[in-house]
């Protein structure tokens, strides 16, 4: 009577419920709750079995399935146990309420709450730059020197974004090292609990800035186009190279926990980046490396995004607030994330400089935490939703992709939620790997 009780059980998940084989492990993905877990190949036959019976628990046809496939005989016991194993998952539930009620949870944790606190600071203390890099998503913003702040306003600035409890400060450009006082702006602004995240592109690093840069900066990270010199003529710096490839060498001697190296990927690039992964670990001995697609500024610009094939290292480079930990992903301009250009106007994330709809308020204000908690643009990037995009309401990765970056949506198309077609496979791809690189113990094995 038991086992025949046992054969009449159900189980309930969502029905977007994917079996995702990678690298010889396979993983269950359920969208709508939002959970996901690690399994083995005979485990998955069982559990997509599961998937297509609809939930029903079917023991004698489980079990003739994995004796067909596997020659391997499976008592009721074990398959009960696989069954009772699922149930603490997060993605099979014993009733239709508990399945409701996580994804009601999920729902509600996607959703950014309005007192989420600013986090990350983007600092564009100068426009200008001594490169010319033409996939820069800031090469259309005015380059002059003659509104920058000065040194005493981005002390203070920073000590204005300290009292709003900002402890993460990307200093960023242009390129940050054509201000003579950086130093000076970082050491004196620092304290304990702040970190300074310098990114350039390292052609103005010798020995005694990074020396003096190391007491205060607690990354540097480099953008590298390549050991190929045509990269760098491309970029209107050809005689710039060698001082990069001299920086690298540096930074790697004089503090190697600190380099991170990043590449975008272009059409013209695309089939170097092993290569160039290669290189810098050999060589410089550098592991931490990063590669981001190139990224269109303009519909004219969609043809130069690279196709991607090999297995490449990525960033989230349009999901600055996805935390691994909890499954969240959502962008975070405008919220948890802003930037402040050389005058001290503040957008929602770097790549809305200049974009007047997009100005949120001055920093030179004493009034600025105000404006920008109350701000209707904090209020729209609040609220984006992926679910807002009608072609990404049936995609079952939606969640893990976000839609994709809202400033690419505007800069294409000038909307912010449209959907995204030449980014599809790429941000599909990026979200499997979320999925599979997840350090996560196997819920449960059943090979014997």
């Amino acid at each position: 009577r038991g086992e025949r009780k046992e054969m009449k059980q159900e189980l309930f998940f969502d029905a977007d419920t994917l079996v995702i084989q990678r690298r010889g492990d396979f993983w269950v993905y359920s969208p709508s709750t939002q959970r996901w877990f690690k399994t083995n190949e005979l485990a998955a036959t069982l559990i997509k079995q599961l998937i297509e019976a609809q939930g029903r628990v079917r023991i004698d046809m489980m079990a003739k399935k994995v004796y067909r496939k596997y020659h391997v005989e499976l008592t009721s016991i074990e398959i009960q146990e696989m069954t009772r194993n699922l149930l603490r998952t997060g993605v099979f539930f014993p009733c239709r309420d508990s399945l409701y009620a996580s994804v009601q949870d999920s729902r509600t944790f996607r959703e950014i709450p309005k007192d989420t606190p600013l986090r990350i600071a983007y600092l564009h203390f100068t426009h200008r730059c001594n490169f010319n890099c033409w996939y820069c998503y800031n090469r259309g913003i005015t380059k002059d020197s003659s509104s920058e702040l000065d040194c005493a306003e981005w002390i203070g600035i920073i000590e204005k974004l300290k009292a709003a409890k900002v402890e993460e400060f990307v200093i960023t450009g242009g390129e940050p090292l054509l201000r003579a006082d950086l130093h000076q702006i970082l050491s004196e602004a620092w304290s304990a609990g702040i970190h300074f995240t310098l990114l350039t592109n390292g052609s103005l690093l010798n020995g005694d800035t990074i020396e003096r840069l190391s007491t205060v900066v607690d990354r540097f990270v480099m953008s590298f186009d390549g050991f190929s010199r045509n990269a760098y003529v491309e970029n209107g710096a050809p005689t710039r190279q060698h001082n990069v490839l001299t920086a690298l060498k540096l930074l790697s001697q004089r503090s190697p926990e600190k380099v991170h190296v990043r590449t975008v990927i272009t059409k013209r690039n695309v089939h170097e980046i092993e290569y160039v992964r290669m290189r810098l670990r050999e060589d410089y001995g550098i592991t931490n490396y990063t590669t981001t697609i190139f990224l269109p500024n303009s519909v004219h610009e969609i043809d130069l995004i690279p196709s991607i094939s090999g297995d490449y290292t990525f960033s989230d480079q349009f999901a600055a607030a996805y935390e691994p930990d909890v499954n969240r992903l959502k962008c975070g301009g405008a919220t948890s994330i802003i930037a402040v250009d050389c005058r001290g106007c503040v957008y929602p994330c770097q790549n809305f400089l200049e974009e007047d709809e997009f100005r949120i308020c001055s920093m030179l204000d004493d009034s600025w935490q105000q404006e920008f908690l109350s701000s209707e643009t904090r209020e729209i990037f609040r609220s984006l939703s992926v679910d807002d995009v009608r072609i990404c309401r049936d995609c079952p990765y939606r969640y893990l992709c976000g839609g994709g970056c809202p400033a690419i949506s505007w800069h294409v198309y000038r909307d912010l939620r449209s959907h995204l077609p030449f980014l599809c496979k790429y941000l599909r791809r990026v979200a499997v790997e979320r999925i599979v690189s997840t350090r996560t113990k196997e819920v449960y094995r059943i090979l014997r």
